[in-house]
């Protein structure tokens, strides 16, 4: 009787999970992924426990869409030597994905600590082009600095950004900031290095754009 009951017992849980599991697979992949997107910009820790709790979401998560969206925050953007294999493989994927947050990192990364400035402004001008505030206050300050035509343009995107002059935006530029300096360069170096080599007289006011950053009303 003992055993009818016990075997009764597991054969319930087994419906029972069977129904949970044909539950989420009945969802349509593109609501999946806009869920596990939702949950990948909140934590990356959390994205890799639902990869983790059943095959269907492993494979929704390697939609392009939730590498746009995921977090990166937990990433130092500076320095990448001892990044693992697999760190640096979704970052690639966050590149090639199009995330703007981290494509704003690369794009300080490149231009002010590579001088690879071609290939920054590439990077923050797709992160800008994205909606990202932060990207697209250092793509404006650049453009503005390069003078011309692009001067214009980067004053018009300036006084686009109504709502950047908010505590959280300056501080997290600040933060960025600190990490060129503190890893790559000491205090300006970096930025008249760049007004010589780059720039010449024209780019004077970029080796001031961290002064900007850092003595902005908090």
């Amino acid at each position: 009787m003992a055993l009818e009951r016990r075997s009764k017992s597991l054969k319930q849980r087994a419906t029972s999970k069977s129904k949970v599991h044909t539950s989420i697979e009945s969802l349509p992949k593109e609501v999946m992924s806009a869920v596990l997107a939702l949950v990948a910009s909140k934590s990356i820790t959390d994205l890799i426990n639902a990869k983790l709790s059943c095959k269907y979401l492993l494979q929704i998560s390697e939609d392009d869409f939730i590498f746009e969206k995921a977090s990166v925050d937990k990433f130092s953007i500076f320095p990448w030597r001892n990044m693992t294999k697999q760190v640096s493989k979704f970052l690639k994927r966050c590149e090639e994905s199009g995330n703007p947050e981290w494509l704003y990192i690369l794009g300080l990364y490149e231009y002010f600590s590579m001088s690879k400035t071609s290939q920054g402004l590439n990077y923050l001008k797709r992160a800008a082009d994205k909606g990202h505030v932060e990207s697209s206050y250092v793509y404006s300050i650049i453009l503005i600095c390069l003078g011309g035509e692009l001067k214009q343009l980067g004053l018009k995107l300036l006084a686009s950004l109504k709502w950047f002059r908010t505590r959280e935006s300056r501080m997290k530029i600040r933060e960025n900031f600190r990490w060129i300096r503190r890893f790559q360069f000491q205090e300006l170096r970096l930025f008249k290095k760049l007004e010589r080599r780059k720039m010449g007289r024209r780019g004077r006011c970029c080796s001031l754009l961290p002064l900007m950053f850092l003595s902005s009303r908090s």
